[in-house]
This record gives structure tokens, sequence and C-alpha cells, in this order.
């Protein structure tokens, strides 16, 4: 029998080869720091998760940084926004209070001018005013009866295309009612008879450019009563005694001015008493407009 135990005896390739207990104790443990070592240093890296989410913080803080500073940009452009709006409304409620002032300027100087032309019109226009009128001769009964009247333009300008109707018409005594009618009767006949010579003197226009009356400043003419009138005895003794007869003198002259502007001058007289000369002048209708 062999002895498994000698010492001597050299050990088989087995044997040899196979490590002992104490070898695979010795090597276990360094095998196991080995291990722990390679495990740490993976632990000891970071993962992709977490540069994931470390690059998504730097990408939160520079999102929050670049809206806060478009907020900040945002808010001053507002500012400056509303600075210039303001502005604005000021530099347009400036030019619309300069625009009233300029427009009531305008309208100030517009009626300024207005009445100066007005005021230069009426200093400028031509006046024809009538004077007393006076017989051509004394009355006599169951005679023609005439009176000339003197009317003169006391104003500045011509009077042009001038024309005139003058009437001497008796009236018996009544109510200032029937006075008025009377007048208003003599004076729309004197109306009528003037523009019947208007379309006359226009009518001669075709043939006779110059067929018109013109009345030169200071200048003056006379006319005559274009109707006959005649007093019996009876009549003329109540005329001269101013019991029962009255004349009256009327007359309208229409004229216009350098500037086409129309006027009108009435004129009217009473007479009777004892003196041929001493008219008496009317109540109404004695008018230059």
């Amino acid at each position: 029998m062999t002895n498994d135990s000698d010492p001597n005896k050299p050990a088989s390739d087995s044997e040899q080869h196979s490590p002992s207990k104490s070898e695979s104790l010795t090597s276990t443990p360094e095998q196991g720091k080995v291990g722990t070592k390679t495990e740490k240093s993976a632990n000891e890296q970071p993962t992709v998760a977490q540069e994931m989410r470390r690059e998504f913080r730097w990408f939160e803080f520079g999102s929050l940084f670049i809206n806060g500073a478009l907020v900040v940009v945002g808010i001053y452009a507002l500012c400056i926004y509303n600075g210039q709006l303001i502005e604005m409304r000021k530099s347009t409620k400036a030019a619309q209070d300069a625009a009233i002032a300029a427009k009531s300027a305008a309208d100030t100087a517009n009626a300024t001018l207005q009445s100066s032309q007005k005021s230069f019109e009426i200093d400028q226009r031509p006046y024809l005013v009538s004077q007393t009128p006076e017989f051509a001769e004394l009355p006599v009964a169951n005679k023609e009866i005439y009176a000339n009247e003197t009317i003169k333009n006391i104003g500045r300008t011509p009077a042009i295309k001038r024309l005139s109707a003058i009437s001497l018409t008796r009236f018996d005594p009544g109510t200032k009612g029937k006075l008025l009618k009377f007048l208003q009767s003599g004076f729309k006949q004197l109306r009528v008879q003037n523009e019947t010579n208007a379309k006359q003197m226009e009518s001669y226009a075709s043939t006779i450019p110059d067929a018109e009356m013109d009345v030169a400043p200071q200048d003056s003419y006379f006319g005559t009563n274009q109707n006959s009138i005649k007093l019996s005895e009876d009549e003329l003794k109540k005329l001269r005694d101013g019991t029962g007869v009255t004349l009256f003198y009327i007359g309208l002259v229409n004229y216009t001015d350098s500037f086409g502007k129309s006027y009108e001058t009435q004129f009217c007289y009473i007479y009777f008493g004892p003196y041929p000369k001493i008219w008496h002048i009317c109540d109404s209708h004695n008018v230059i407009r």
C-alpha cells in the first residue's frame, strides 16, 4: 500500500495543477476586490439619462433667461411705444388746436373782409335823392298841371341804368287807411312802369349798346310827372284853401352801381295851400335802399 501522506513522494500531475485550498482562499478575496473596483468605477461614470437631465436643466435655465430678457425688452418697447403714443396724441391735439385756431382766424378774416367789402360798397354806392318839386307853371283851372322834380346823385360812384317814374295825383280827404291804400296803389303803378321801361331798354341793347341813362357823382337831372291832371275852378279853390283837395307828387327811381347791385329811391310830396312853392314831405315812401 502506498502512503498518501508520505512527504517524500512526488505529487501527481493533477495534484500539481490543482490549486491548494490556501491558494483558493487567498485568490478569492483578490478576485472579489477586483470585481468590487470594477463595479465602483462603473457606478462613478454618469449615465446617458443623467447627462440628458443635466443638459435639460441648462436648456430650461437658458429658456427662462431668454424669456425674461424678451419680457424686459417687451416692457421697454411698450414704454417707448406708450411714450411715443402720448407724444403723438399731444402733437395731434396741438395740430387740431392749431387747425381750429387757423379756421377761426380765417373765419374772422373772412367776416372782416365781407364787412369791409360791405362798408366799402355802402360808402362808394350812388345815392339818388330828390329835391323839392316845383310847378312848371302856376296851376290854372281846367288846364293840365305839371311839376318838375330834380334828382341828384350825392354818392361817390355813378348811378347806372337809371329809370324814373313820376306821377302827380289828386287825393280827396279820407281816412289814414284810405291814404295808405292810395299811396300803395300809386307806387305799384310806378313800379310796373319802370319794369316796362327796363324791358324796353333791354330790347334796344341789341341795336343800341349804350341805350341806358347814367347819373355821374354830384350830377343831377330833373323829371316831370308823366300823367296829366286838371282841376275845375271849385277844385282849385279847395286846393288853395286846403279844405278838400290835395295833390300828391310821387316818384320811383331804380338804378344800379358799378358792381351790378340794384338800388331804389322813393319820394313823396304833398301840395295844398295858397303858396305854390311850399310842398310838404309825406310821412311814408321817402326811402333810399
